[in-house]
């Protein structure tokens, strides 16, 4: 393989929401008037992010956006009918624009201040797990490459051992060692068989 897969770790996760994902790049201009594309390291990406921040206009004055309300004409005789009208509550966020409302949607918030929170589902726990950290990572890979790809490798899903299985014929569970076994020799042909190696016999 030309980028043989490395075993997956904890390094390989990573739970920070604030987790800056991939590269930045701003054009500069150089002083004889040429143009380059310079690639920012975190802590100039972060002293931007904090400008940025420190940029973010104050809300509002909500006198200043509050709608105004038509003057009512004096009446010299009160109606019936006022008696039971009530006058209607603003919302406070009625003071705001729409555009302030689709800004506040779009800021992230943290998973605990969040008021509907989905329950985690039951998963079932894998069967014949005898494997260590770093073999059941191996096999969990293998078990999603093969599903994921038996249309384009031309194997039958239903010869696809599931991932107890396969992680019991790995320690050498008899019952299902030959599961296992079928589903490496048809790996192995198909490695011979890519065209990047030369043409193997089945």
């Amino acid at each position: 393989m030309k980028h043989p897969a490395g075993p997956i770790t904890r390094d390989n996760f990573s739970f920070s929401s604030k987790l800056i994902v991939g590269e930045f790049l701003m054009p500069k201009e150089l002083e004889n008037g040429d143009k380059v594309v310079v690639k920012l390291g975190e802590e100039i990406i972060a002293e931007e992010i904090n400008r940025l921040i420190s940029l973010k206009p104050q809300p509002r004055n909500g006198e200043r956006k509050q709608k105004e309300k038509p003057e009512k004409p004096e009446k010299a005789e009160k109606t019936p009918q006022e008696g039971r009208t009530t006058p209607e509550e603003e919302s406070p966020l009625e003071v705001y624009d729409d555009e302030d409302k689709i800004k506040w949607s779009r800021e992230p918030i943290d998973d605990l201040l969040l008021t509907e929170i989905r329950p985690l589902p039951d998963l079932p726990r894998v069967e014949n797990l005898r494997l260590n950290g770093i073999g059941f990572a191996d096999a969990l890979m293998v078990h999603e490459f093969v599903n994921n790809f038996a249309h384009v490798l031309e194997i039958d899903p239903s010869s696809i051992p599931s991932l107890g299985v396969l992680c019991a014929g790995l320690v050498g569970d008899v019952k299902h060692f030959d599961q296992v076994l079928q589903l490496t020799l048809a790996l192995f042909r198909l490695s011979l068989e890519y065209p990047g190696l030369p043409m193997g016999k089945r």
